[in-house]
């Protein structure tokens, strides 16, 4: 089986935004019988990336990932470092459950 590549997985890139990568992924809809199969798009959601690793994501437009992304910046947030420090990685998930209560 081949691997995926990251666009697959990802989406296409659209911008930085300081060290965060903001990707864009295409919904689509299947429409139709095994014969006729047909892909209509529905929409698409932007996700926040740094490294390999997602930050955020689900939002509808640029402009909202934009600025959730200079809010993680400001707060320091980066990839899990797991090797490193666990008390780091529990402080963000932390922040990022917190926020997505809000």
């Amino acid at each position: 089986m081949a691997r995926k590549t990251a666009t697959t997985e990802r989406g296409n890139y659209i911008r930085k935004c300081g060290y965060i990568d903001i990707y864009q992924k295409p919904q689509y809809k299947t429409v139709g019988d095994w014969r006729s199969k047909k892909l209509i798009p529905i929409g698409a959601t932007v996700d926040l990336y740094h490294a390999k690793y997602k930050l955020d994501g689900g939002f509808k437009s640029h402009a909202e990932a934009e600025k959730r992304a200079m809010e993680l910046i400001d707060h320091g947030i980066r990839k899990p470092n797991v090797k490193y420090s666990k008390q780091y990685n529990k402080d963000v998930l932390a922040y990022l459950q917190e926020s997505l209560n809000k």
